[in-house]
């Protein structure tokens, strides 16, 4: 299960590898080369980062708070 975020920025990053992979067969560009080496980096943290905090919410049951932070009572139907 992925979410949009997660994939948007999958997206990216494998654009950003696609567009490094075509610089890095040509003669100059090394700052271009650079800069999107970080970017990759940055996109590949940012995704890291927000996988595992999403992996809390997916493997364990969030209870239900009501209002004043007390729990909800279920009810039948939501069974």
């Amino acid at each position: 299960m992925t979410t949009e975020y997660e994939q948007l920025l999958a997206k990216m990053v494998d654009e950003k590898k696609a567009r490094l992979s075509q610089l890095t067969g040509r003669h100059g560009g090394e700052k271009e080369i650079s800069n999107l080496a970080s970017d990759i980096r940055f996109l590949e943290v940012e995704l890291e980062r927000y996988q595992q905090s999403m992996s809390l919410f997916r493997t364990k049951g969030v209870p239900k708070v009501g209002r004043w932070g007390k729990a909800e009572k279920e009810t039948a139907s939501e069974r």
